[in-house]
């Protein structure tokens, strides 16, 4: 019986490390799931503003518990070019995923790689626009197939 015990012991405890394992990658793939769908984990970007429209250059970004970033400010020259790039063909969805397959790694810098995965993916599709009166470019990350904003990004470039 000494025997038994000494054997069952570490077989029990072997399968709840096994059973824990198991459900913890089950919790990962779920939440994996749960983001490739459309919505990065929100809870990453602080501060989020909500975007407002009262037409003409009366737009932006105020206020919380919205899907607007704080203002990012970009300086580089690289950086603005690709900006520039982007805003240029940001009505055309083919192109802007390749775009960012071919500059991903430039992106990141100031773009969540979630965000860049998904436009590559076809998931998101980009529209932007500016405010003449703050020079604000915002770039509104849209959830292709369902008619609605997932982040926007404004960008002061300077």
């Amino acid at each position: 019986m000494k025997y038994a015990k000494i054997i069952l012991l570490p077989m029990l405890l072997a399968f709840l490390v096994v059973s824990c394992e198991i459900d913890n990658n089950d919790s990962t793939s779920n939440l994996y799931k749960e983001s490739q769908i459309g919505d990065p984990p929100i809870t990453q970007y602080p501060d989020l503003r909500v975007f407002y429209d009262n037409g003409g250059d009366n737009f932006g970004c105020d206020g919380i518990n919205g899907n607007c970033l704080p203002d990012i400010i970009i300086t580089l020259p690289l950086q603005k070019n690709i900006i520039n790039d982007i805003i240029k063909i940001s009505n055309d969805n083919v192109a802007v995923a390749k775009y960012f397959r071919n500059k991903k790694d430039l992106l990141k810098d100031f773009i969540d790689q979630d965000i860049i995965n998904l436009v590559i993916k076809g998931e998101l599709s980009i529209s932007t626009r500016k405010n003449t009166l703050t020079n604000i470019d915002y770039m509104h990350f849209n959830v292709v197939d369902q008619n609605r904003v997932m982040i926007i990004y404004p960008f002061i470039l300077k």
